[in-house]
């Protein structure tokens, strides 16, 4: 008989822990779990949340994210695509499937839902951001500057519009522009490992590359687990004849992304040959 009642206390009690959970409270749960970068059990409290309202856009486009942050990018796009079903006003949905198309290189794709997003709400300074980065990488330079003009006649402090539309100005060799672009979307976000990247990336083309290596600096110490971080700080400590540094920013890059060894292979080889 003890056992009998023990089988139904541990049959019952995982359904009574999960009972005791709203909606909300799910996606409160589901949220906290993205921000402390544990996907997984997100994954799995926006799934409860759905099981209890089928109908909710907003649990499918945020199980949808934590899918994306997974690199499940199919499951991600099942999600989005359901939000937008659910509910075809809701901006964030087509914004997040264009940012997963971004990613995954669907430009024209990432473009259009980038601009239904627009369609729905226009005062959003972001929206212009991602589509006109969408138009830089499909290389459509002209409509990515008027995105970004665009963005920036909204909130004149978006740091990603300046760093991006200095993108376009240094690609087109409008040097001072892109500097000064660079330089006002490191003061209005410091924290963004980006702003100093492509900065650095400048003054590396400028051949400054005491400049640039302090940037690249700046990038790894605010995020270490950046691939394309040592890989061009790499290339900037070769040039400044810093072997041994460029030998560890190399066999860095390719241990944070593997895809980067048959690139890196032949520069590792040379810096051996040039440290012995």
């Amino acid at each position: 008989m003890k056992k009998f009642y023990i089988l139904i206390f541990i049959i019952v009690f995982p359904l009574v822990l999960n009972a005791q959970y709203s909606a909300q409270d799910l996606l409160r749960m589901g949220e906290a779990a993205i921000n402390t970068g544990d996907y997984n059990e997100a994954i799995l409290r926006f799934t409860e949340h759905i099981k209890i309202m089928p109908n909710s856009s907003l649990g499918y486009d945020r199980r949808g994210t934590a899918y994306m942050l997974l690199k499940r990018y199919d499951d991600a796009q099942k999600d989005f695509s359901s939000a937008i079903q659910i509910d075809s006003k809701f901006s964030k949905a087509y914004i997040d499937r264009g940012i997963l198309k971004t990613i995954t290189e669907d430009y024209p794709a990432a473009i259009s839902d980038f601009s239904s997003a627009i369609l729905i709400d226009q005062a959003n300074s972001s929206t212009y951001v991602y589509r006109g980065t969408a138009y830089l990488k499909s290389g459509n330079l002209t409509l990515g500057m008027s995105d970004f003009n665009m963005a920036l006649s909204i909130d004149p402090k978006n740091p990603d519009a300046y760093r991006n539309r200095g993108v376009v100005y240094f690609m087109t060799q409008e040097e001072k522009k892109a500097l000064a672009d660079f330089n006002t979307a490191v003061e209005l976000d410091t924290s963004n490992a980006q702003n100093y990247m492509e900065r650095g990336t400048f003054y590396y083309q400028e051949n400054d590359l005491k400049e640039s290596l302090k940037d690249f600096n700046k990038a790894i110490e605010l995020n270490k687990t950046n691939p394309e971080a040592y890989f061009r700080r790499g290339f900037v400590n070769k040039e400044m004849k810093k072997y041994s540094e460029a030998l560890y920013d190399f066999q860095t890059a390719i241990d944070l992304n593997p895809g980067n060894k048959s690139i890196l292979d032949p520069e590792i080889k040379q810096l051996k040959d040039l440290i012995r």
